[in-house]
């Protein structure tokens, strides 16, 4: 037991310390104070300034659940010798794996939240910044649930083991930890509800930032749309949507301005946007840019990376010809000069392999509602959001019904969010098989669930349990 209580205690005390007034300058470096120094109003910044940066990590926003998610799918096809190989065919034991990192956010968000009440601060001051603590501590937990364990839309029963424990206090004495197993699907949805009802409570008497990259009301509308889309909760969807939209910090882009819109270093429909400062991403050998593209820069004709994840002739096909997302994908080059490559992540910034990540845009907003109105009877107002995404890609509005109107709205978020990695997910919350390539991942497969590492499992003495086909 001990062995674990170690593990979660390297997972609050990792990264090095610096002091709170540098961290709040460089906006926002990887620190947080130990618990015995959050103890002033700078202390409490620098802390939520390291829950942010969480997001950064790899095997977070920094690539994996964009990347992987896409190697999981069916968007992609693979070009490279080694890296992504694994994911890409499905093999057991691939897939992503945010458990580490995820349960270091968590207790960094959680350590701040036990200390911000006794910070000498105005209670205004203290629920801006706890609000945003909320909502990434949700974001993460529901992240976590996805990859883990099954959605509420789509269970295996025989499968169906939870998804991860839920901890919420901070951790820094190993003698405080008290094991939990992993929590229920239902139980899991309710907390993040409950988090994401902090958030809102909090931010919405006083909100710190201007979003994207900070959290903001508009950005816990978003969220709360996507996951009661996950837990198929319509009404709610419909609600959180119009509660976003009537004053969203993105703006949604217009036929014309949509692929510029891909080559700033902000994305202007961003809701919420996992920022990269310089000397603060991944690296090469890690970056979106690499793994999808052979090139540095978009105007490079000599490759630079392998690009290992090609878009599929499948999906190439789905797009029409007047389509303007279609102008995003290029040839490659060397290696890949016959295989087509999304160019969203292509050093956005003018740095090489520096690009900010898109975690919810308005035109996600329009395909929430657009689902949740069809579940809901009302396949007018499903045509009308749906029509608006297809109208803006430059095509004409479509007059399908029934079940082809439902099929019409899950193409449009395949191609809408091609290479933003949530095909996957998709595809898993709907319970449909995997098919690609002449193969088919059934969706009663266990790899489609992700191994939780087995230094958790063995060192838990059986507490957390191994999912089925591990």
């Amino acid at each position: 037991m001990k062995i674990y209580n170690f593990l979660i205690l390297l997972l609050s005390l990792t990264f090095g310390l610096i002091s709170c007034k540098e961290a709040i300058e460089v906006d926002p470096k990887q620190s947080i104070p130990s618990e015995t120094a959050l103890e002033t109003m700078e202390d409490i910044q620098a802390g939520v300034f390291g829950v942010y940066a969480t997001l950064r990590d790899v095997n977070l926003y920094g690539r994996d659940l964009i990347a992987v998610a896409e190697a999981l799918a069916d968007n992609t096809v693979h070009t490279n010798v080694s890296g992504l190989r694994n994911e890409w065919n499905n093999n057991i034991g691939a897939h992503m794996d945010p458990w580490e990192v995820g349960f270091y956010g968590v207790n960094r968000a959680n350590l701040v939240l036990d200390a911000i009440d006794r910070i000498d601060a105005p209670g205004s001051w203290k629920d801006a910044w706890a609000g945003q603590v909320y909502f990434i501590r949700a974001l993460l937990y529901f992240d976590m649930a996805k990859v883990y364990g099954y959605d509420p839309t789509a269970v295996i029963g025989a499968n169906d083991r939870g998804t991860v424990p839920i901890y919420e206090k901070g951790v820094v004495n190993i003698d405080d930890l008290e094991l939990v197993p992993r929590a229920p699907i239902a139980y899991m949805y309710d907390f993040i509800y409950k988090d994401l009802d902090s958030a809102y409570a909090k931010l919405s008497r006083n909100t710190v930032g201007a979003g994207p990259h900070r959290v903001t009301i508009d950005a816990v509308n978003a969220l709360y749309s996507r996951v009661a889309l996950f837990r198929g909760d319509y009404e709610r969807v419909v609600n959180k949507v119009n509660a976003a939209l009537a004053n969203v910090v993105g703006s949604f882009q217009s036929n014309e301005s949509y692929v510029n819109a891909w080559r700033a270093e902000t994305h202007p429909e961003s809701i919420f946007e996992v920022k990269f400062n310089v000397n603060e991403n991944v690296g090469a050998n890690n970056s979106l840019r690499a793994t999808f593209t052979t090139r540095a820069f978009l105007q490079d004709q000599i490759p630079s990376t392998h690009g290992s994840l090609a878009v599929h002739e499948d999906l190439m096909d789905l797009y029409e010809n007047n389509d303007v997302r279609k102008q995003l994908i290029i040839k490659g080059l060397g290696n890949n000069i016959n295989r087509n490559e999304m160019t969203k992540f292509m050093s956005r910034g003018g740095v090489k392999d520096l690009d900010n990540v898109p975690v919810i845009r308005v035109s996600e907003l329009y395909l929430n509602r657009a689902e949740a109105y069809f579940r809901l009877d009302e396949p007018g107002l499903a045509r009308d959001d749906v029509n608006t995404i297809r109208q803006r890609a430059g095509l004409a509005a479509t007059t399908k019904s029934g079940s082809d109107l439902f099929e019409e709205i899950l193409l449009q978020r395949r191609l809408e969010f091609a290479f933003e990695g949530h095909r996957w997910f998709d595809l898993k919350r709907l319970g449909r098989n995997i098919v690609k390539s002449g193969r088919t991942l059934p969706f009663t497969d266990p790899r489609i669930l992700a191994r939780i590492p087995f230094r958790e499992v063995n060192a838990s003495e059986n507490m957390i349990r191994q999912n089925r086909g591990y």
